[in-house]
C-alpha cells in the first residue's frame, strides 16, 4: 500500500471588518437594513449576534453570514492576493 498525501481544499470567502464607523459598507455587503449603531447587531442562521468594532462579517456561499472575532479570523483565514 502506498501512503498518499492530501491537502484540504481552500475555501475563498468574502468578508468585511466592522470598524464601528463603516455601517454603509456593512449594509451594502449584507443587503440588510442596518442601523448606525455600535455595537452592530446581525441576524444569522445561528441567531442574533452583536458585532463589535474589529469583528469580521463573513458571507458564505449560501448567502448566510457568520461573525468572527479578529483572533478567530486570523487563525482561520489568510488574504487571497491576486
Amino acid at each position: 500500500m502506498t501512503i498518499r498525501r492530501f491537502r484540504k481544499k481552500l475555501i475563498v470567502i468574502e468578508a468585511v471588518q466592522w470598524t464601528g464607523q463603516n455601517t454603509e459598507e456593512c449594509r451594502k455587503f449584507t443587503m440588510w437594513d442596518l442601523k448606525d449603531d455600535t455595537p452592530l447587531c446581525l441576524q444569522t442562521l445561528g441567531g442574533t449576534f452583536v458585532v463589535f468594532p474589529g469583528d469580521w462579517i463573513i458571507k458564505h456561499s449560501s448567502s448566510s453570514y457568520s461573525i468572527l472575532t479578529p483572533a478567530q479570523f486570523a487563525e482561520d483565514y489568510e488574504e487571497v492576493i491576486g
